[in-house]
């Protein structure tokens, strides 16, 4: 007695083209996995860059600071020199009139 299934001629394609199809989604997913960490990887160096710029940023904008604390104390040591001098000056007058 025959049943009314699909013939066994026609199962070992399907099963093979099942098979095949399976090993197919294993690599796609493999590869897919593979390049999702690679994206991961590049992303991390991004943001690594990223704040290495913006330390350098950082580091531009405090050099610049520097510089203008630095001028500013030579501008302030220059008008005490001036200031040192009006005092000496000031003082020779002051001893000349005595």
């Amino acid at each position: 007695m025959q049943g009314t299934g699909i013939p066994n001629l026609l199962k070992a394609p399907i099963s093979d083209t099942h098979t095949f199809q399976e090993r197919e989604l294993q690599l796609t997913n493999g590869a897919l996995n593979d390049l999702q960490a690679e994206a991961d990887r590049h992303q991390r160096k991004a943001r690594e860059l990223e704040e290495r710029i913006q330390n350098d940023d950082r580091a531009e904008k405090l050099e610049g600071l520097l510089k203008d604390t630095q001028d500013r104390g030579d501008e302030l040591e220059f008008q005490l020199s001036k200031l040192n001098q009006v005092k000496f000056c000031m003082t020779l007058l002051a001893s000349s009139c005595d």
